[in-house]
């Protein structure tokens, strides 16, 4: 049985009932011991899993919509069509990059939540507005990778797309004594439900993002520790807030 120990003695005369409960206890330290890196080692392995399902989940219908775009910029915008696919070629080559870590710099995640955004942008136009204000003074803080990113994307899939107004996104970064605060807002359609029983949409389409909360919870919760990690404002047609804190 696994995180097990088992105690022998040399000779059986010397082991008096003292020795006897010593190495029992013993035995029993270094079993609950190994139980516990155990269970450590497949968390770690469950969080990385958890990315590269995200990662999986992200691309085909992602990928879908850019390419689409390209094609439909070829002939009467090829500039542009050529700086999408730029932009793809980096967002692809950033998104490998840090699927291997299990720590990057918040630079590099905002680095990728950028990219995702002029892709995402080159489709929309218009109809999609985003803004910035981060507290440069956090860019260097560890973050687990594809933490902020998912945050965007279920902001522009499930509450700025589709609506008859401009959608605004905003992403604040705020440095606050020793932790950092992250907020994604938006001024979309909002959720009927709180969180975390609300229901989440079905994933037939490129609405995985929405599934993606519960992964940035339990990725957030296997980091720090925290068992409702993410905080969640929002009223149904006017839009959402979703911040949360890291150790900075």
């Amino acid at each position: 049985m696994l995180g097990r120990f088992r105690s022998y003695y040399l000779r059986e005369h010397e082991l008096t009932p003292y020795r006897r409960t010593m190495m029992k206890s013993l035995s029993q330290s270094l079993s609950q011991r190994l139980a516990f890196v155990e269970a450590e080692r497949q968390a770690k392995l469950l969080a990385d899993a958890e990315i590269r399902t995200l990662q999986a989940q992200m691309h085909p219908h992602f990928l879908f919509n850019v390419l689409n775009t390209v094609k439909s910029f070829i002939r009467t915008k090829p500039e542009e069509a050529r700086t999408v696919v730029t932009q793809l070629a980096k967002f692809l080559r950033t998104t490998m990059a840090v699927t291997r870590e299990k720590m990057i710099p918040l630079r590099e995640e905002l680095d990728l939540v950028l990219s995702y955004l002029n892709l995402t942008k080159a489709r929309l136009g218009e109809q999609l507005h985003f803004e910035t204000e981060i507290d440069e003074q956090a860019l260097d803080c560890p973050i687990p990778p594809f933490t902020i990113q998912p945050l965007v994307e279920n902001a522009v899939v499930h509450g700025v797309s589709g609506l008859s107004r401009q959608g605004i996104v905003k992403l604040t970064v705020k440095r606050e004594g020793s932790e950092v605060r992250i907020e994604v807002s938006d001024n979309g359609k909002g959720m009927a439900e709180a969180w975390p029983r609300m229901q989440l949409p079905d994933v037939s389409e490129e609405t995985h993002s929405g599934v993606a909360l519960n992964n940035v919870e339990q990725r957030l919760a296997y980091h720090y520790g925290s068992q409702q990690s993410l905080h969640v404002v929002s009223e149904a047609g006017q839009g959402t807030t979703i911040s949360f804190r890291i150790k900075g």
